[in-house]
Parts: C-alpha cells; structure tokens; sequence
C-alpha cells in the first residue's frame, strides 16, 4: 500500500490533524456525517426516524451519536462506543502575568492537567493553544460558542539545563502548579489575543476554555506496513474508523439500527453531561425505540439481542521494558487489532463475546490479538464496562495497539487501523451476528 497516496489513509491523517480538542472532533464528525447525508436531529425536537435513513446528534458540543436506522420494525443494535476528549494541559485563563523579568513581553499562564497526561512529553515542544470562547450574540443576547485555534505554535514550557538539575534522568518528577506554567509570547492580554484572532470586541467575551496542543502533523514511515506518528491516536483513531465505517456501511440497510457513539470525558472518569455515564445512550435508544412506536416489553426485547463494541486504543508490547508486560499477552504493531480483557471487570469482554467477535474476525480475514495486563500492575478501563452494566447489552473491548499511551505523542500501526475499520465494517453489516 502506498501510504503517502492512499485515500483512506489521507482522510484519517486529516481528520488527526484538525481534531485537536473534543470539540473541533464534533465538528470535524459532524462536517464529515453531513457530506455524506445524514440528518441533524436536535434532543429539543420531536423525532420522526425512517428505515434506511441516517441521523446523528450532537450533545453539549463535545459528544455525538450517528446511526442507521434499520429496516426490521423489532431492530437489535449494533452500537460501536469510542471516546472524543485525550489528556491534555488546560490554560488556567485567569492565572495569565506579564513575566517582568522579559520586559513584560513574554505573558506566562498555570496549566492543570486533563486526565493521565504523561507530563514530561510536554516539556520543551513548540506548543499551540486551541479550545472554545464563549461571546454575547448581539442579536439574541445569548451565549454563542466559537471555536478557537492559535494554528501556529505561540510558547513552550521549558525544561531546566541538566547543569541546574543533575538527577533529571534519575527523577524526572514534574509538580504541575510550578513547573507546567505556560510561556508565551503574544501581544497583550490573553482576551486581546483571542478578540484580535477571532474578529470579534474583547468586551463580548464571556467565557473560554483553552488547552495546549501539539502543532504536528501526523507522519507515516515509507513501508509496507508503516507505523503512524501522532498526537491524539487515543482516542481519535477508534472515532474516525467508527465513522468511516457507519458511512460505507449505511448503503448496506440491514435488520439491525447501526450505531455510533462519541463520548466526552472518557480520560476523567466519564461522569459528564456527554460522558458514558450520562443518559445519552438509555437516551437514544429510548428514543430510536419510540419512532419505532415500541412497547416497553419490546425496547427491551431489542437489547436482548444487541451487541456493543467499546473501542479504544490498547498496550502494544515495548520491548524496552518487557517487564511490564505479561510475556504471554505481547500485542504487536500491525499484528491485528486487541482483544482486552480484565478478571476484575475494567474490559467488557466476556468469553461468549470474545467467542463472537473471533468468529467475525475469521470471516472477514483479520487477524486479532489478545492482551491481559501484567498480575502485578494495575488495569486501566474503558467505557465498556460502563456501557454494557448501564445498557444490559453484551460487550467487547477492542482496539488498536499503541506505543506511550496518554504522551503528547503516540504511535500505532496503519494495517491495525486498517484491520479495526474492516472489522467495524463486518461487525455492522453481517446479518448473522
């Protein structure tokens, strides 16, 4: 395959680029759902669903839930779960100074820390700023919301010279209040930066919410099966797959109502407005159910026979530190998407539905692995455990294999996400899962 030319790959290396908050992801889905046409539903309106048609909606602006309705008036569901937000630093907007020391021309800001960033990638990287402003419509007197983006890098958080720190390589401990702050270089205040950016009056702004980046773009290797370079494969890699492969299957109508969602707050523990567990999936069901004109007995009835894929991004083995990983369970690059699975109940994956999907991975010619954490190490989680005891709806943990989950940049396989996308695909069009 041809990487630096492949349609496919452009696409997702594109969609990587511009997805640089949770935010800017919606809008980048919502650009990519509307191309292909699907309807916008507002949770505010009354909905009137048709077989065969596809919709989506947004919720609170950061998380979002597409589907294909199908033809069968009993539908099942076939629901892949992904995650839209990734550990970050977030601008403490009101700590912004004039740092004296440089004649007041260089602003410096404190940072808190998003989810389980790995602080140190942080350090000494050209840094970009991007997030959402809140203004006062003039017309409506109501907040409107904007999407911001620096584009370009505007500061950096330095390191100390090893000459100052001597057991950096020993102790490499980062103490975000002190050592996270931001220093920039802008022309005056942070509010005149972003009026100045966003065309607009200073005076109209009434809340921001702005997080660092790292400006670069994703990079392919020039190989048969080339290792992808980016910031934010978790979790924007499992979002765009799912999107891609709810589109080329929505031409394929099918018993089953197939569906995508995109939470928020995943990396925070999911207790949010958009997060896992919200109502937003009990919500849509419900209400796919009702345009239905379902019974109760039969919402319920559909579950039954429902099927969730939570999808999310896993360990690959580091040969740098094979002490960390059960030497049984090594998930390689380009080895096939990952099987996870937890005795304590942090995946979803059960033997039966590890059964199903092996099955369906057979079919379709794509090789899995399967990966259990090391017994002296703790598991982290994903939205499937969630999902599935909220729903009542069996579920598998899948995903790709990363290298340095959670740094400023991750590293996976182009032929796992070429793999994940096709198993996607099966999963949502085969009649007999």
């Amino acid at each position: 395959m041809d990487t630096q030319q492949s349609n496919n790959d452009f696409s997702i290396t594109n969609y990587l680029e511009s997805s640089i908050t949770a935010w800017h992801s919606i809008q980048a889905l919502k650009s990519l759902f509307i191309n292909r046409g699907f309807i916008e539903l507002n949770e505010e309106k009354s909905w009137k669903l048709l077989p065969g048609k596809s919709y989506f909606v947004i919720r609170n602006h950061r998380s979002m839930a597409a589907f294909t309705v199908g033809k069968k008036s009993l539908p099942s569901y076939k629901i892949i779960a992904t995650h839209t937000d990734s550990p970050h630093l977030r601008i403490k907007t009101d700590s912004f100074t004039t740092d004296s020391t440089h004649k007041n021309t260089l602003k410096k800001v404190r940072t808190s820390v998003y989810g389980g960033a790995i602080l140190n990638t942080w350090l000494d990287r050209p840094l970009a700023s991007a997030g959402v402003v809140y203004i006062k419509d003039k017309k409506t007197n109501k907040p409107k919301q904007l999407l911001f983006d620096s584009e370009k890098p505007i500061g950096i958080i330095p390191n100390l010279p090893i000459h100052l720190n001597r057991e950096i390589n020993k102790k490499g401990e980062v103490k975000p209040q002190q050592q996270l702050q931001f220093i920039f270089d802008i022309q005056g205040t942070l509010e005149e930066y972003i009026a100045k950016k966003l065309k607009i009056q200073k005076d109209l702004i009434l809340s921001i919410e702005l997080e660092l980046y790292l400006p670069n773009k994703p990079q392919l290797t020039n190989s048969d099966k080339p290792l992808l370079f980016s910031p934010r494969i978790d979790n924007q890699i499992h979002c765009i797959t799912t999107a891609k492969a709810l589109i080329n299957s929505a031409h394929n109508l099918t018993e089953t109502t197939q569906v995508a969602i995109f939470f928020d707050s995943e990396e925070t523990g999911s207790l949010s407005m958009g997060g896992a567990k919200s109502s937003f999936i009990e919500h849509l069901l419900e209400r796919i159910s009702i345009s239905q004109t379902q019974s109760r007995e039969n919402q319920l009835r559909a579950r039954a026979k429902s099927l969730i894929l939570s999808a999310d991004v896993a360990h690959a083995w580091n040969s740098n530190y094979p002490e960390k990983f059960d030497p049984s369970y090594k998930c390689v690059l380009n080895e096939g998407p990952v099987i996870k699975i937890d005795e304590n109940n942090r995946y979803a994956t059960t033997p039966e539905t590890e059964a199903l999907l092996r099955l369906l991975a057979t079919k379709n010619g794509i090789p899995l692995q399967k990966f259990i954490i090391h017994s002296d190490l703790p598991c982290g989680s994903t939205v499937g455990p969630m999902l599935s005891s909220q729903s009542s709806i069996p579920c598998i943990d899948i995903g790709v294999p990363i290298w340095a989950m959670h740094s400023i940049c991750e590293t996976a396989g182009m032929s796992d996400v070429k793999n994940i996308q096709s198993l996607f695909e099966g999963f949502y069009t085969d009649s007999e899962l």
